[in-house]
């Protein structure tokens, strides 16, 4: 045990150590960039810095590798970037992910053998960009696939963490180019359990595509849920097309504690080549079902779209430091702590459970209305997603476990509106703040959960 725990100190004594982001760095590019190993791959990619607005290094990496590869490419004037695999014909399917990255620093990238499998992270509280480098990355190797025999394209874009700009523009200017195109797979969710199916805006497909995806990840033990907003959503609208925002591996998005099980992204990537073939066959076999309009999704959250800055960082020198709680590594997904018992037994049972979906409405939409309010700086469906949201044993509060931990920024926000106490990691919000916030705002408009 005190062997494994060296490397985590040594690791610990780095971060300590180093004060200040390096303001640039340089990255060496090897002669032919497909013989790299997929840890250098991804390693020098995440070592790239790629703001929105400011992605010219990473396009000029990407191209490269795919010119190494004899892949053909095109760019636009936005700098998105598209191509297809070595397979010809049409019912082709779309592999999606974005090159820019929420950050304010160059990371110093650090990968190291876990429990959990193969860990990278940055040692300076700079966010990583697996959030979506781990996509991008995905997209690469399975398009330079010579063993794939299903008709793939890519695309590959910009300023996706600014509200999907740069996917907006590529379907306003250049949707032509996907008109053989029958189904888009957007590679940019955390985790490694989740087939989105539905964004904050739109269900991205139709109830017969989202069951026979949920039968196919039942051996790789995944399952449709719903997510935010990604640049599925502008395609899939655009195109008339179903489709899915797909894990990638990564977790803790968005803050100085961001790490990538590279394992995981292994499991999106042979999830991918295992659905890929289905997928054009089905569309082959049943042209009529290829078109999908996009309907608008039913859920709570259709508050304005993250764009992270202002004041939620600390500085050293102009550079924004993450701050959070380094290296506390979980990838397993969260257990439900909702009452388990059955509420079909008595009527008292039944009060009871009415009770509990009463304050979990009433959370939701607080949550709503803040991001709403928020606009620019709003995250806050992590939270909503987070299946351990629980009401206390004593009724009087919502417990959102690791919170702390896992949404210092969300609760930074939070707190602006809501009095929230610690209890170890756990956030506890009082559910007569909630109630007094819904008042305050005007949602109680009859609603049960205020009574």
């Amino acid at each position: 045990m005190a062997e494994e725990q060296e490397p985590r100190k040594e690791v610990t004594k780095n971060i300590v150590e180093k004060q200040q982001a390096s303001k640039s760095v340089v990255t060496k590019i090897p002669k032919n960039m497909t013989e790299m190993s997929d840890m250098d791959m991804l390693a020098t990619m995440l070592s790239i810095y790629s703001p929105s607005g400011d992605e010219h290094a990473m396009i000029a990496y990407v191209t490269q590798y795919l010119r190494d590869a004899g892949i053909d490419y095109e760019i636009d004037t936005a700098g998105n970037i598209y191509f297809s695999n070595h397979v010809e014909g049409n019912n082709r399917i779309l592999l999606n992910a974005h090159m820019d990255t929420v950050g304010s620093g160059a990371p110093d990238i650090f990968w190291e053998k876990q429990k959990k499998g193969t860990v990278l992270y940055s040692t300076n509280n700079q966010v990583i960009g697996g959030d979506d480098k781990c996509g991008v990355f995905a997209v690469l190797k399975l398009i330079t696939n010579k063993a794939q025999t299903t008709p793939l394209s890519g695309l590959l874009c910009v300023a996706e963490e600014t509200g999907c700009n740069g996917a907006k523009h590529a379907m306003e200017h250049h949707s032509d180019k996907f008109k053989d195109v029958v189904f888009n797979i957007t590679i940019d969710r955390r985790g490694n359990t989740d087939i989105i199916t539905e964004n904050c805006d739109y269900q991205l497909c139709s109830k017969e595509v989202e069951k026979m995806l949920d039968e196919w990840g039942k051996p790789f033990k995944l399952e449709s849920t719903s997510g935010s907003i990604s640049d599925v959503s502008e395609i899939i609208y655009t195109l008339n097309i179903n489709g899915i925002n797909l894990f990638a591996g990564y977790y803790n998005a968005h803050s100085g504690s961001e790490y990538i099980v590279m394992e995981h992204l292994y499991e999106s990537m042979a999830f991918i080549q295992h659905i890929v073939p289905k997928l054009h066959q089905h569309f082959k076999q049943n042209p009529d079902k290829v078109e999908y309009q996009a309907k608008s999704a039913f859920g709570g959250w259709g508050g304005a779209y993250t764009v992270y800055g202002g004041s939620h960082y600390e500085n050293y020198n102009g550079v924004k430091y993450y701050s959070g709680v380094d290296n506390k590594w979980s990838s397993e997904k969260p257990k439900s702590t909702a009452p388990k018992k059955s509420y079909a037994t008595t009527d008292a049972d039944d009060d009871e459970y009415d009770e509990f979906l009463d304050a979990m409405v009433l959370f939701y939409e607080v949550m709503s209305h803040i991001e709403q309010q928020e606009g620019n700086f709003a995250d806050l469906d992590r939270i909503a997603q987070d299946e351990g949201t629980r009401v206390s044993k004593t009724g009087k509060s919502v417990v959102i476990p690791d919170a702390f931990a896992n949404y210092y920024l969300e609760l930074d926000i939070l707190e602006d509106y809501l009095s929230i106490s610690q209890n170890d990691y756990d956030a506890v919000i009082p559910i007569s703040e909630l109630k007094a916030f819904a008042v305050q705002w005007g949602l109680d408009k009859g609603d049960s959960f205020l009574v």
